[in-house]
């Protein structure tokens, strides 16, 4: 077969002048495509294996070419000095003779000590450069002789084996650049691989890839503010651009050390009563939202949050509230619902440009470095909510790779050490660390700043469909295995155990007939992540809101399931005129209630339950945990609702079907936010942020009139 052979007559002054290409159609590609001397043909489509192999070789050849002329451009922000260059075309007839020649001159080692000296030249240059803030004398001593290589590619992923040029020395945030041009930003580092978000270009696998001491870089400025930005602060909503002049700053920053940050904590105030009494939030915390229905929450919920407000008699303090869209269209529907609610000037919207994985890690770690700056530069009081699912993906895929590179190498778990669980390809015990610095490099950056100002984290996730009822299933299955393990008892007894087990789990819903011929079709599904993931990032934040389905499902609102959620923060937490309503307290006597109606089988409306002074109707107090979406409350609301719910006699609380009523409960807040001391609570909450105790009794007064 025929193919046409281009010769250069001029190079760059430090490479070899002579440089050669083969010109071919590609015919498509193989997934089975040869390789042979490690090149990869999958891109030259139906060509003969020597024909493919003096192409692969030759475009080997012209990228190392390549790569050595971009060095001091990447590393050094110069371009070396080229001279113009002509072509020939000549047929090559017989593909075959120069092959031997190529291969003869690759195996005597010409290629490869050709690219070693590259590197070495590119690495000296490196080690020069002020800017490359690593230990450089640890890097000299250490880094492997062999180049970093891409082993990977999913989506904009690419997961390179550590070597010569990227290594573990080097910080995530820095640019690097691939043996054809490509580039891409190092998210993070696990054991001997790392993960590169690709923002220019295509790789393929095989390439090699080296560092720049270039670090991916955001603008930022009070003039954004009110603006869709991608992930490197560019304004992507289609106005104007800002006049002002914009700072810079690296998009993946570290956290806060110790001494920066303040143990005294002022509370979030969401307007959602289930989280401000319940669940309270501190400034500067990091609290996980587990939601129920990915679409709705973020339609219908995620709103809400990003109307929040400064604590009465901080009103001196500025407001800065952060959303992570997963597109350009998302963002701009939350844009309008929040001009509608007037708040869309205290906020700022960041979205991936391709919503791809590693952008939408990227796009996270911006909106942290946005608000950070904010606290910095204007005394800021910053809340950043997103999900979390793209960094999920992005370690997992970090993971499997490093499961199948150890499975190669023949590293198994060892069976005596029962610590560790392999979880999708990866020892647990083994990765936790890495698994989380990863994290911890972004929750982390949540921080309550000495010198005033604070940035909150709101991260959300979804079990994926089917989660629950698998977990259940597995259960199941386990205390059927416990049963048969039961040494000395009958058969006869054994049936009736598991007969008695049957009956329970089909009572709880639990497929336990077999017909099902593989496991895997129960497996959870859909987006969303595992339940154990969301357990780990349980035990990574400052604490959890676990929301349920609203009783009324036509109607989207906020269910918050405070029995399972938990709050790390006490007081600190809750604004001082709740903790003048005593919440706290009615907080603990409604999980006492609960347990006594589930364990002690009390009545949940018994009076006096679990308190001799005064008792407590737990389906009053449950009133608080549910609100309809786009209602914030203001801190009188909240107050007046406690006091409200903590009177167990209070009949106007029920509805015609008499069951308490949160339609009754809004009016009746009104009411009594109407009377003269709803009006001195009011009053004294805007000028002090407390309610007197002289105040309180006449509230609680009025509200006994109405038994």
């Amino acid at each position: 077969m025929g193919s046409y052979l281009a010769s250069s007559s001029s190079a760059p002054a430090f490479v070899s002048p002579a440089l050669w290409t083969v010109n071919v159609q590609a015919a498509g590609r193989s997934s089975h495509s040869p390789r042979v001397h490690g090149l990869d043909f999958s891109r030259l489509g139906s060509l003969s294996v020597p024909s493919a192999l003096l192409v692969s070789l030759r475009r080997r050849q012209r990228q190392r070419r390549r790569h050595a002329s971009r060095a001091l451009q990447d590393i050094l922000g110069t371009s070396p000095e080229t001279s113009s260059s002509s072509s020939e075309r000549v047929e090559v007839s017989a593909p075959e003779q120069l092959l031997q020649q190529l291969l003869q001159g690759e195996e005597e080692g010409g290629g490869k000590g050709e690219r070693e000296n590259q590197l070495a030249v590119e690495q000296e240059i490196l080690l020069k450069d002020e800017a490359y803030n690593v230990d450089k004398e640890l890097m000299a001593q250490q880094e492997p002789k062999e180049p970093a290589l891409v082993v990977e590619i999913r989506e904009d992923l690419v997961v390179v084996r550590n070597g010569f040029g990227l290594w573990q020395q080097d910080k995530p945030g820095i640019w690097v650049v691939f043996e054809d041009g490509a580039k891409g930003v190092l998210i993070t580092i696990k054991e001997d691989l790392c993960v590169i978000c690709l923002l220019e270009g295509e790789v393929m696998e095989g390439e090699t890839v080296r560092r720049t001491s270039k670090q991916l870089k955001m603008r930022y400025g009070r003039a954004l503010r009110g603006r869709i930005l991608d992930a490197r602060g560019d304004p992507v909503d289609g106005l104007p651009w800002p006049d002002e002049w914009l700072q810079e700053q690296s998009v993946l920053l570290d956290e806060k050390p110790m001494q920066m940050r303040s143990p005294s904590y002022r509370g979030l105030v969401t307007g959602v009563m289930g989280v401000d009494a319940v669940v309270p939030i501190g400034r500067g915390q990091t609290m996980l939202f587990q939601g129920t229905d990915r679409e709705k929450d973020r339609k219908y919920l995620w709103p809400d949050l990003m109307c929040s407000k400064i604590q009465c008699g901080q009103e001196d303090k500025d407001l800065l509230n952060v959303c992570v869209c997963r597109d350009l269209a998302e963002a701009k529907e939350m844009r309008s619902v929040l001009q509608a609610r007037g708040v869309w000037e205290h906020c700022a919207i960041f979205v991936p440009t391709t919503g791809s994985f590693g952008e939408g890690t990227l796009a996270i770690h911006a909106a942290m470095t946005f608000c950070e700056m904010s606290n910095v530069e204007e005394n800021t009081e910053a809340t950043v909510l997103t999900d979390f699912e793209k960094p999920f993906e992005v370690f997992n895929t970090l993971q499997q790779v490093a499961g199948k590179e150890r499975a190669a190498k023949g590293v198994l778990c060892d069976p005596k050490e029962e610590k560790y669980v392999s979880m999708h390809g990866t020892i647990v015990a083994e990765s936790i660390a890495e698994r989380r610095r990863f994290w911890f490099a972004i929750v982390s950056r949540a921080n309550n700043s000495k010198d005033g100002g604070s940035v909150t984290l709101l991260p959300w996730l979804w079990e994926q469909q089917g989660g629950f009822d698998y977990r259940k299933w597995q259960a199941f299955q386990n205390k059927l295995e416990e049963i048969n393990a039961i040494p000395r008892i009958s058969d006869e007894t054994r049936e009736k155990v598991i007969a008695k087990v049957k009956e329970q789990a089909k009572a709880d819903g639990i497929f336990f007939e077999s017909g099902v011929a593989d496991e895997s079709a129960l497996l959870p599904s859909g987006d969303g992540v595992p339940n154990w993931e969301i357990e780990e990032m349980k035990s990574i934040a400052d604490g959890h809101v676990l929301l349920k389905p609203p009783s009324n499902p036509e109607a989207w609102s906020w269910s918050v399931n405070m029995y399972n959620s938990l709050a790390r923060l006490g007081t600190d937490a809750l604004h001082s005129a709740l903790i003048s309503t005593d919440v706290s307290a009615l907080r603990l006597r409604m999980l006492q209630g609960r347990d006594s109606a589930r364990l002690l089988h009390q009545s949940r409306g018994e009076p006096m339950l679990n308190d001799t002074s005064g008792g407590l109707e737990l389906e009053f107090a449950e009133l608080l945990l549910e609100q309809p979406m786009a209602k914030n409350l203001s801190i009188a609301q909240e107050a007046a609702r406690v006091i409200i719910v903590s009177d167990p006699d209070n009949k106007r609380l029920r509805g015609p079907d008499n069951k308490p009523s949160l339609k009754n409960l809004e009016e009746l807040t009104e009411e009594l936010l109407s009377s003269a001391a709803g009006e001195a609570l009011q009053e004294e909450i805007q000028a002090a942020g407390i309610v007197t105790n002289y105040t309180l009794d006449d509230l609680r007064t009025l509200v006994a009139t109405w038994r």
